[in-house]
């Protein structure tokens, strides 16, 4: 059974009036591809910046996740250990968008998902993209066992929203 839905409920701007996606509910999806780029000057290293919208089709929540422009990742915490087996190209750049903005919706305070339920969706977006079954496992035992961490802080801690550059007074 098809779904449709309108992308300007749920952001809207004239970018998405008029945007309609006919998907599939039983499978995630991909339903706009944005675009995001290295945040060349963020005090932190290695974040990048959402420049244009991402929506993805959670069979899992049964619910769109909609990611503004503007928002800020690191896209994987990963250990420096650990870093050359588990690169961060495009296959893993788009399930750890997903899930940063899952917790970063926690740390707002926001109706989001559990922590098991953001794990979950990450490991699922890691299959759409073509992970492999032993990364995408690896990866989701990863945030499983250190996830924790990164789930308790408040969204004012890690600063996942862009905030404008002021003029020093």
């Amino acid at each position: 059974m098809e779904k449709v839905i309108h992308l300007y409920d749920y952001r809207p701007i004239p970018q998405n009036f008029g945007e309609f996606r006919q998907f599939d509910p039983d499978y995630d999806t991909i339903l706009q591809r944005g675009a995001l780029d290295l945040y060349e000057l963020s005090p932190k290293k290695d974040e990048w910046l959402v420049t244009r919208d991402w929506a993805f089709w959670s069979a899992r929540l049964q619910a769109v996740i909609y990611i503004p422009g503007w928002f800020v990742t690191d896209l994987a915490s990963i250990p420096r250990a650990i870093r050359p087996i588990v690169p961060k190209n495009e296959h893993e750049r788009i399930p750890a968008l997903i899930h940063d903005y899952l917790y970063a919706l926690h740390g707002e305070s926001q109706n989001g998902p559990t922590r098991a339920q953001a794990d979950a969706v990450f490991r699922d977006f890691c299959d759409v993209c073509g992970v492999s079954w032993l990364r995408r496992n690896a990866m989701y035992l990863a945030v499983r066992s250190f996830g924790w961490a990164r789930y308790n802080v408040s969204a004012r801690e890690s600063a996942p929203f862009f905030q404008p550059l002021t003029a020093p007074h």
